[in-house]
């Protein structure tokens, strides 16, 4: 039985490396059926998807799984360990790349572009502005700004919604790194909410916070996506972006229709996307 409870709030993921076009095409036609919100999928296929199902792009993905296995040392030992799976797992490249990227997925359709954030600028703490998450952020919103003719023209509409969502990779994080993350995030938005485009460009652009690319894996039992985690990063949204303009979306380890309800009530009003490759499942529960 396919229902509507929260299917609009899904982003119906395969982000495998092995997938292939035909994957992606029936990714798309099950999106269809089921109402979900996009197809979250790699930069390469946007393409071609993009005029079968609204997309999402994934910006930097990394290219395998990895093990996370935080040692029980001093706190430099810990930073050290996470230092070196930062530069293992993360995508290397320079802005201007990230850019040409970001750039290529709108222009190929995508409306939803969710970069991977290399966390290893979260390990010390540095005024907000001169922090380079900071800096890759806002320049990403000035990308999408830059584009608007472009972006009118493609999508036939002089109005057009472009959501981004960076993920953090939270299960890696610290409370303190945590809260250093989303007071980078609540700037961010306060930046594009300053810029004189804000009120007058025909590209509107909304923010969530995502939490795992769900290609982490750290020998916890809780998923990516816990109830705990999310809470977390509710109240600090609550507390560093009082206009509740960010919203979450909770990803990686969903794979039930009770996963997602718990999810979906602790979020309430800030919950804007569930990010998961057992869309069909949870929603065939009822």
């Amino acid at each position: 039985m396919i229902t509507q409870t929260f299917n609009h709030l899904i982003d119906h993921t395969n982000l495998k490396p092995e997938a292939k076009l035909e994957d992606l095409i029936v990714l798309a036609k099950e999106a269809e059926a089921y109402r979900f919100n996009s197809v979250c999928i790699r930069p390469e296929f946007i393409k071609q998807i993009s005029p079968l199902y609204k997309c999402s792009a994934v910006i930097n993905f990394p290219k395998e799984k990895a093990i996370f296995e935080s040692p029980k040392g001093t706190a430099e030992e810990q930073e050290k360990n996470l230092l070196e799976f930062c530069d293992h797992f993360f995508v290397k490249h320079k802005l201007d790349e990230m850019l040409s990227e970001v750039e290529q997925s709108l222009l190929d359709g995508a409306l939803e572009l969710d970069p991977v954030i290399n966390v290893k600028h979260l390990v010390n703490e540095k005024p907000i502005k001169s922090n380079h998450i900071y800096e890759e952020l806002t320049a990403i919103i000035d990308e999408c700004l830059n584009l608007e003719r472009e972006l009118s023209t493609l999508h036939q509409s002089e109005k057009v919604n472009v959501f981004l969502k960076p993920i953090f990779s939270c299960e890696l994080l610290n409370d303190a790194q945590l809260k250093y993350s989303i007071e980078i995030l609540a700037a961010v938005s306060q930046y594009y909410k300053n810029k004189p485009e804000y009120e007058n460009s025909n590209i509107r652009i909304d923010i969530a916070y995502k939490n795992s690319t769900g290609f982490i894996e750290t020998g916890k039992d809780e998923a990516a996506a816990n109830a705990e985690l999310i809470q977390k990063i509710k109240n600090l949204l609550d507390l560093y972006d009082k206009k509740s303009t960010i919203q979450i979306k909770a990803a990686g380890g969903i794979q039930s229709y009770e996963d997602a309800l718990k999810l979906i009530n602790l979020g309430k009003e800030r919950l804007s996307h569930l990010g998961t490759s057992s869309g069909i499942k949870i929603c065939e529960t009822l």
